[in-house]
């Protein structure tokens, strides 16, 4: 696949921004499912416009059909940890990968231990921005998804994104 350098952009319910990632890199786009490069120094800019830069290489999944996406990230030791970003499904516009970011999150170790966290977010904005029954069902029934997919197939994620690395030679430099 040709490489193509695309921008990611997370909004809340409302439309506004909330993170931006800047020159990710389609590596793969099949099986349901797209896969984003972003290499060390990759731009990132916060809803308040403050930026900083990526220090260790990451891989985003996005997925036609689920309500959340993996970022696969690799540290200086090939250890790799997953947060998993619950989300609306993602729109693929040319060079704008974009979703609507639904608050909770997974924080996964490289052992495969995760936790849940943002309850308290998701709470406060599920008021706030007056979610649906509809989306409040699809977060909470994507939730035991990620924990079903979690407990079954870690070492099956882990191992895809170990190979993906590995392809890119990913670096530090």
């Amino acid at each position: 696949m040709q490489k193509t350098n695309v921008a990611i952009k997370a909004y809340k319910h409302d439309g506004s921004l909330h993170r931006m990632w800047n020159d990710g890199q389609i590596i793969s786009s099949e099986n349901n499912k797209l896969i984003i490069f972003n290499p060390v120094g990759t731009k990132v800019i916060e809803k308040n416009g403050k930026s900083w830069e990526l220090t260790e290489p990451s891989l985003t999944f996005f997925y036609k059909d689920k309500w959340h996406n993996k970022v696969f990230i690799q540290d200086a030791e090939n250890k790799i940890k997953i947060y998993i970003n619950v989300t609306s499904l993602f729109q693929n516009n040319k060079n704008l990968i974009s979703y609507i970011d639904y608050d909770y999150d997974f924080k996964v170790d490289s052992n495969g231990e995760y936790k849940l966290v943002d309850m308290y977010e998701f709470h406060r904005n599920r008021k706030k921005y007056n979610y649906s029954m509809e989306i409040t069902r699809n977060i909470l029934d994507e939730i035991s998804n990620i924990k079903s997919e979690l407990n079954e197939n870690f070492e099956t994620l882990i191992n895809e994104a170990k190979k993906i690395f590995k392809n890119k030679k990913t670096n530090y430099s």
